[in-house]
């Protein structure tokens, strides 16, 4: 029989020192970020826990005027870690003896009190924080905090967090922090093992009957550090004692403890509740489980998506970034680049959207008064002429500016607006090249015009903003154009965060990701990659097993499509039958699906139990959306910014080298043949690698153009969904898994997509699909 007790000698009271600092501890969406923020302020920093990728958050409180070190740890339902992220709690606690603030869920008692029955064995100075009070009072749950803090011989507080009620008696009570006299009584034979185990250990942040559990409990992570302060003989005794235990029991050592502690939080927790009815809404009941329902879910989630195609997809992806793209950083309409050379007059003249394209006109002869060129800026009107050629007409309304020269010295310009007509740049005697630009914006123009009137180096003109330039792409594509997208997505993912849907949609969509070797967890990162893999990426790390966040980066690499490129894929789309909408569909699920089912048989290693807490269905609180929202931009201002600034100086090296060039040389025979695309789109494929909507966008232009017909617009979009991640991607892959996994991830995805664009092409022509 398991009982409890409580120790009737309680330890002195204590205080928290500077030097100490204070730990935040608890289980996962129980608000104790949002704690933390109160706690700290927003003067924080966050760094990966050392040898691991998962993220520690650390900041400053100032009780009383004195400065006192706060870690806020990531969140744990058990010592015995299940995950890199409660592995790295306990290695923190491990090692760091300064009183913890474990942060629970009062609605959820008896989980919070299983992991609070951990601390107290462990030893450790704590204080319980019962939080969302306010959602167990709308669930008729009152709790005795005076019981339960005379039982457990701690400190226990009530707060709400996200409306800062009772936040204010926090450091008071970790000032006053004390270790528990409560103590789970296991089965004799268990409690005879650890007395036998606790003379082994060496002292640490963890008391050595709490270390003994963890070993009998088979926790093999504490290996490595038993090893730094044991001889092996010893470490071998232990293991000679959980083994003889072992033996003992029908069921496993691990059940065996951990059941006998949960049935001792489950007495407690009844000891000291009370339930009354409450009057919760019928609607909220009927959606809370219509949610989670494996038919009537599938509604709710096409309602949500769309609502975040809207919010992200529409205004953050296009109204938003429209507005910072062309109107604040500004974005090129035309590039024409006239060389002068004795090889004869040009007979053709076009303009040409975001790349350079050359053309030919006759030098004036020696000893001639400088020639005059007449240049006619036009775009296509989208419509088509009687002979069936493309209609062109005059660009209005921008600045347009004419150079001359290798010096980069303006020879003749006109700004403001510019009427239809014809326009006439001076060609002085020697000069060897007139660049005419189109643009719209502030920044990027004038960061242009600026460097070449004054810098006497060309690469050096090209390199800040040129067509790979620092600013004009880099800085371009991270704060107008991926910054935008990542905040829409981040509030919108916060919203549905702290409303409690999204572990609903993991419950329901569990069954589909195992066929992944996966669990419902995995839903997170992929809808998340809906709005940007790279952010995507980053937040793999939820889930518990190396094997199954290797697959989703995979997954979210392949075939996930940002906002951005899922906007110009449909658009595209939208020119097609519905039959081509769903080959397209079909064609992206079915490679995410049957790719995930190979690689969970391929990959090494083993997936998770899905244990996962389902919270109620709330009403977020703006606030608390806002400080979330907040902390993870400024997480991609510090992670993902230079990494796109990275991936722009590559691409300028490789396209000032040649290799950009040479790489669009070698994939273009492979795209013409095998896809039986036009040479052209080879170009598309290979800026698609610095930006996916980059190359979507290279195909819409084709298609605008005439170029591809509805088979060759519904193989290219297969392909370049499943083409090789973007350069930020890339390296965000590197940051988390390395390169070499990063390289493998990309050698597979290349060709595969190209061969499944091969096989699709080929099928639809030889059955004579219509689209």
């Amino acid at each position: 029989m398991t009982s409890a007790r409580t120790s009737t000698a309680v330890p002195p009271e204590q205080t928290v020192s500077s030097a100490e600092g204070l730990i935040l501890a608890g289980n996962p969406n129980v608000g104790k970020s949002v704690i933390f923020g109160l706690v700290t302020g927003r003067y924080v920093t966050v760094s990966n826990y050392p040898g691991t990728t998962v993220e520690v958050t650390r900041g400053h409180a100032s009780p009383g005027g004195a400065t006192i070190p706060v870690t806020d740890t990531p969140g744990i339902n058990t010592l015995i870690p299940q995950s890199e992220d409660e592995q790295v709690t306990r290695d923190i606690l491990l090692e760091d003896a300064a009183p913890i603030v474990q942060v629970g869920d009062e609605k959820n008692l008896p989980r919070t009190l299983l992991l609070a029955l951990q601390l107290a064995e462990a030893g450790r100075r704590f204080v319980l924080c019962l939080n969302m009070a306010d959602e167990a009072e709308g669930l008729g749950i009152s709790t005795d905090i005076e019981g339960l803090s005379a039982r457990l011989g701690v400190e226990v507080i009530r707060t709400v967090a996200t409306h800062r009620r009772g936040t204010a008696r926090i450091l008071p009570a970790a000032a006053r922090a004390r270790s528990s006299g409560f103590r789970v009584t296991y089965d004799p034979r268990i409690e005879t093992a650890i007395s036998g185990i606790e003379p082994l250990l060496p002292d640490s942040g963890l008391s050595r009957r709490s270390l003994a559990l963890m070993l009998l409990a088979g926790d093999a992570s504490l290996t490595l550090w038993l090893r730094q302060w044991l001889l092996e003989e010893k470490i071998a005794r232990i293991e000679e004692i959980r083994l003889d235990l072992a033996r003992q029991f029908p069921r496993s050592l691990p059940w065996m403890i951990n059941a006998q502690r949960l049935r001792s939080a489950r007495a407690l927790a009844s000891e000291v509740t009370r339930a009354r009815p409450h009057a919760a809404g019928r609607l909220a009941e009927i959606l809370g489980a219509a949610t989670m329902h494996s038919l009537w879910g599938v509604p709710v989630l096409l309602a949500v998506l769309c609502a975040m195609y809207l919010f992200v997809g529409v205004f953050g992806a296009g109204i938003a970034v429209e507005f910072l793209e062309s109107t604040l950083f500004g974005k090129e309409l035309a590039s024409l680049q006239l060389e002068i050379s004795p090889d004869g007059v040009a007979t053709t003249f076009a303009a040409s959207q975001g790349r350079e394209r050359q053309f030919r006109v006759p030098p004036a002869r020696p000893g001639a008064a400088p020639r005059v060129v007449e240049v006619l800026l036009v775009k296509r009107d989208g419509q088509m002429a009687k002979d069936g050629q493309p209609r062109w007409e005059p660009l209005r309304g921008e600045t347009v500016q004419v150079f001359t020269g290798e010096s980069g010295r303006a020879a003749y310009s006109t700004a403001g607006e510019v009427a239809p007509g014809v326009y006439r740049a001076l060609v002085p005697e020697g000069a060897s090249r007139i660049d005419l630009r189109s643009w719209t914006g502030w920044v990027n123009p004038v960061l242009y015009r600026f460097f070449r009137a004054h810098s006497p180096w060309m690469v050096l003109t090209d390199f800040v903003a040129g067509p790979y330039g620092i600013v004009t792409m880099g800085a371009t594509y991270a704060v107008a154009i991926i910054l935008p997208i990542v905040v829409t997505f981040f509030l919108a993912f916060s919203f549905l965060e702290d409303s409690g849907y999204l572990p609903r949609l993991a419950v329901m969509v569990n069954r589909l990701f195992n066929v992944m070797g996966l669990n419902g967890k995995a839903v997170l990162p992929m809808v998340l990659g809906l709005g940007c893999a790279t952010m995507a990426t980053l937040t793999t790390r939820i889930l518990e097993t190396k094997k199954e966040r290797l697959i989703v980066i995979l997954l979210l690499a392949l075939g996930v499509p940002c906002s951005a490129q899922l906007g110009v894929i449909l658009g595209m789309l939208a020119g097609l039958s519905w039959k081509a909408a769903l080959v397209w569909t079909v064609m992206v699920a079915g490679v995410i699906v049957l790719v995930g089912f190979a690689a969970s048989k391929v990959i090494p290693g083993r997936g998770s139990d899905f244990i996962l807490e389902i919270p109620p269905l709330r009403v977020p609180a703006i606030g608390n959306i806002v400080i979330k929202t907040l902390a993870r931009v400024e997480w991609y201002a510090k992670e993902a910014i230079p990494l796109f600034l990275l991936g722009t100086v590559i691409l300028f090296a490789a396209d000032r080298t040649g290799a950009l060039a040479l790489a669009e040389r070698a994939l273009s025979p492979l795209i013409s043949g095998l896809l039986d695309l036009p040479s052209r789109a080879s170009e598309a494929f290979i800026i698609g690698f610095l930006r996916r909507d980059f190359g979507s966008a290279g195909l819409y232009r084709l298609a605008e153009e005439g170029l591809l017909d509805p088979t060759q617009i519904l193989v290219s979009l297969v392909t370049v969904t499943l083409f090789i991640p973007c350069i930020a991607n890339f390296f965000m892959i590197v940051k988390e898994k390395g390169v070499k996994v990063a390289l493998l991830v990309a050698g597979f995805i290349f060709p595969f997509a190209v061969t499944v664009g091969g096989a699709l092409n080929f099928t639809l022509r030889s059955l004579g699909v219509s689209l």
